[in-house]
């Protein structure tokens, strides 16, 4: 008994599940709005030729025939006549709002229920009018369960249309339909005409619905591991050129030191070249292993009210070495006290690597100039070269994994182009944001809006 019950209940919960409107993504709406408007114009072809079939069998001819017939064929020829224009008038209407892909408009929702509308009334008054002749009410059916092949809509929608075209079936068949016994068949039929109607309505719905949403999943699931096979790939070249080369260049410095065959003048100049790769290779493991953090989903950040002032005298304290080696001059004025609201560690991160661009592809004797400017809600950190600048094609890939390919220095320095996106992903992680200007020839500049503290 237990097991029966079960088994019966288990039956009942998949049965209500396929009446069950769940609710989807936006997205899945848009795209059925745009199966709808193709449907409407592909179909609207045959529809028409249908409609030209009994224009041209129920034309007007030179006959004898009764009243009845007389009346039910021009009632016939009339209303295909009307029920041809409409469709045309759907037809093109849809095939302007594919051109122009306006398909979730106004006009394409308001197309969507005014043909099912027309087609639904367009079927009741082809019933009524077949009432002179006989008591075929099969036009009503085809269209009740044809409907959903031409347009989807919400079914609480469908329902409340197939509620109305009822009543409208309802009272055109009591003006024209004596027979009683007849009357009342044709009643019962045209509620289970609408029921049916409705139920298909939801069983579309539902399951189209439900493969747009998976389609999208997949979709989605295959760029996300598009994306992570790329920044798999980006990881191990990094990995394998990028830092290869600092750490040679150490290695073979200590070689050469080893061999204490060199004066005092070489070797604090090749303890500088083992210096810069060291910090180099120290840098570019800090961005590794940031980034890898960010992709994985597992960077925490800390915000909290911090002085940008001291964060940038910080960083031009830490580069103002690799700044002097190339006689570079950094310009940065103190007008007031900025407080932000944000992860300090990561905002040092990006000012570090930020001017050491600039310090990067900066002219010897060039001037990098850092300004601050107080706003309403953000407050933007700028720095300024007059370096080699940029072109447009290179700008609009600069924050792109794998297609950021970064230049040689003015003296050579190498890089990964990393940084760059590390910066942009960091500034958006604290609620900011990350922007370029640049010109060939005349140098970069990049801003770096950040949110200004809380007063707690």
């Amino acid at each position: 008994m237990t097991e029966a019950f079960k088994a019966f209940a288990k039956f009942g919960n998949r049965f209500k599940s396929l009446f069950k409107i769940s609710k989807y993504p936006n997205s899945v709406y848009h795209e059925i709005e745009k199966v709808n408007t193709q449907k409407i114009a592909y179909l609207s072809i045959p529809l028409a030729l249908i409609h030209l079939h009994h224009i041209y069998t129920f034309r007007p001819q030179n006959e004898l025939v009764s009243e009845n017939i007389f009346f039910w064929k021009q009632g016939i020829f009339y209303s295909h006549s009307i029920g041809l224009i409409a469709t045309l008038v759907f037809g093109l209407s849809a095939y302007i709002l594919i051109k122009k892909k306006k398909y979730d408009s106004i006009y394409a929702k308001t197309l969507h229920h005014s043909s099912i509308l027309f087609y639904l009334i367009f079927a009741i008054v082809i019933v009524g009018i077949d009432q002179r002749i006989s008591a075929n009410n099969s036009p009503f059916l085809l269209v009740s369960i044809a409907i959903p092949a031409i347009s989807l809509v919400w079914p609480i929608s469908s329902l409340i249309y197939n509620f109305i075209a009822y009543l409208f079936y309802y009272y055109t068949l009591g003006l024209l339909q004596n027979d009683p016994d007849l009357l009342l068949s044709l009643r019962v039929n045209g509620i289970t005409f609408s029921t049916i109607g409705a139920m298909v309505n939801f069983l579309f719905w539902n399951r189209t619905c439900e493969n747009i949403y998976q389609k999208e999943l997949i979709q989605n699931q295959k760029l996300e591991l598009e994306k992570a096979n790329e920044t798999k790939d980006k990881f191990f070249s990094i990995i394998a050129h990028d830092l290869k080369g600092p750490i040679g260049n150490i290695n073979n410095g200590l070689d050469i030191l080893e061999e204490d065959e060199l004066d005092e003048d070489n070797k604090k100049e090749l303890l500088k070249h083992v210096k810069n790769s060291a910090k180099s290779t120290y840098d570019l493991l800090d961005n590794l292993l940031n980034w890898a953090l960010i992709q994985k989903g597992q960077l925490v950040l800390h915000p909290k009210n911090c002085k940008l002032n001291q964060i940038i005298l910080e960083c031009i304290q830490l580069l103002n070495g690799l700044a002097k080696q190339k006689k570079i001059e950094i310009k940065y004025i103190f007008i007031q006290e900025v407080e932000i609201f944000v992860d300090e560690s990561t905002i040092k991160t990006i000012c570090r690597n930020l001017l050491s661009n600039a310090i990067k592809y900066s002219p010897v004797n060039g001037i990098i100039n850092i300004n601050l400017e107080h706003k309403t809600n953000f407050s933007e950190l700028i720095i300024k070269d007059n370096g080699v600048g940029m072109e447009p094609e290179k700008i609009q890939t600069l924050f792109v994994v794998g297609m950021n390919k970064s230049l040689p220095g003015t003296s050579g320095e190498k890089g990964t182009g990393l940084g760059l996106i590390l910066c942009k992903e960091f500034a958006e992680k604290n609620n900011g944001y990350l922007t370029v200007k640049s010109e060939l020839g005349k140098g970069s500049q990049f801003t770096v809006g950040l949110p200004n503290k809380l007063n707690i």
